[in-house]
């Protein structure tokens, strides 16, 4: 009985109490602190940044870019990212995978190993293996699947066509 109440307790305090968790509170309603709006406006700069300014293209990109960029501890600007499950070095990897696919679509005769280098990775199987654990495929298979695709849209050029006429 006195683990029950206990619990019951516990239930009722978290419903009191605010959440702790800036950003995914699970009370949805809550409003957000002027400290908590102020973390989400950085994190906002410091993400907008980094895609605007290509700085995660560098491949030396990490805390410290972000430490002197925007003249944060390192500590801040982890948690930055934390709060939003995610840390710089994986929203960096999601930023330069993006980057590459999107070189892919664009220019599908540039090497994987160019791709790769100006995507930002250091090494082209850290790109290989990244790329395949996000997309399920590789780089090559992806870049194999973009041409079907517009192989077939060339193929039927009523898809552009109000065939309702």
């Amino acid at each position: 009985k006195a683990e029950q109440e206990y619990f019951q307790e516990e239930a009722e305090a978290s419903e009191e109490e605010p959440s702790s968790e800036l950003f995914h509170s699970p009370m949805p309603n809550r409003r957000a602190t002027k400290a908590e709006a102020a973390e989400e406006q950085l994190y906002q700069q410091v993400t907008a940044a980094i895609v605007e300014e290509q700085l995660l293209l560098k491949p030396g990109f990490g805390r410290a870019n972000i430490v002197e960029r925007f003249g944060i501890s390192a500590h801040r600007a982890g948690m930055i990212f934390s709060k939003h499950q995610t840390s710089i070095p994986e929203f960096a990897r999601n930023c330069r995978l993006d980057y590459a696919c999107q070189q892919m679509k664009d220019d599908p005769l540039t090497n994987l190993s160019d791709i790769a280098a100006a995507s930002g990775f250091n090494y082209v199987s850290s790109f290989m293996r990244d790329f395949k654990d996000r997309y399920g495929v590789t780089p090559a298979r992806f870049r194999e699947m973009q041409q079907a695709k517009v192989d077939d849209d060339e193929k039927m050029p009523y898809r552009n066509n109000d065939i309702n006429k």
